[in-house]
């Protein structure tokens, strides 16, 4: 159970660590779109 924890704290800040660049990524294809 405590190794299931770790994996959720884990993977949730590595969610929070890759945020930003997708959102960066996200908003230059949508960008892209209306052009």
């Amino acid at each position: 159970m405590v190794f299931w924890n770790l994996r959720v704290a884990q993977g949730h800040l590595a969610r929070c660590a890759v945020h930003p660049s997708v959102a960066r990524f996200l908003s230059a294809s949508c960008a892209a779109r209306q052009v």
